[in-house]
């Protein structure tokens, strides 16, 4: 993350909740991709706002549902990601990596919104392929 990233006003467990929130769902899409898992965290200043963008190489998500995935109890639109999380997981891990509720999205996005900032997903480039935005 950039040096000068700074953010606020915030509370410490609104920032805890945006990061573990959006980490857990890439780590979920990058173990059900099954390919190469990586994640990258990064922030530039953008026009005096702060952008914050987690990316993953996991399944990705079709700009059709950028919107859908923000809506509380969705967790996965295109009925695709936990059928390969359950094949790819142990199944005693299964209670670690959860099935998620639906609700990390739109509690991230709740948070952002009282601070006036905004969340959306945006296109990925190279080898990413879902890229969450987060302005502040």
């Amino acid at each position: 993350i950039a040096s000068d990233f700074t953010i606020g006003p915030i509370l410490e467990a609104e920032l805890y909740a945006i990061l573990l929130n959006s980490i857990s769902n890439s780590i979920k899409s990058i173990i059900a991709s099954n390919k190469t898992k990586s994640i990258k965290i990064s922030a530039k200043r953008i026009n005096k706002k702060q952008h914050l963008y987690i990316s993953d190489t996991g399944l990705g998500i079709k700009p059709k549902y950028y919107e859908d995935v923000f809506i509380p109890f969705i967790s996965d639109p295109s009925n695709e990601l936990y059928k390969k999380l359950n094949k790819a997981i142990n199944p005693e891990d299964d209670y670690i990596i959860g099935m998620g509720s639906g609700l990390g999205l739109s509690i991230i996005r709740e948070i952002v919104s009282l601070r006036h900032g905004k969340v959306t997903f945006v296109k990925p480039s190279g080898k990413w392929k879902a890229v969450l935005e987060v302005v502040f």
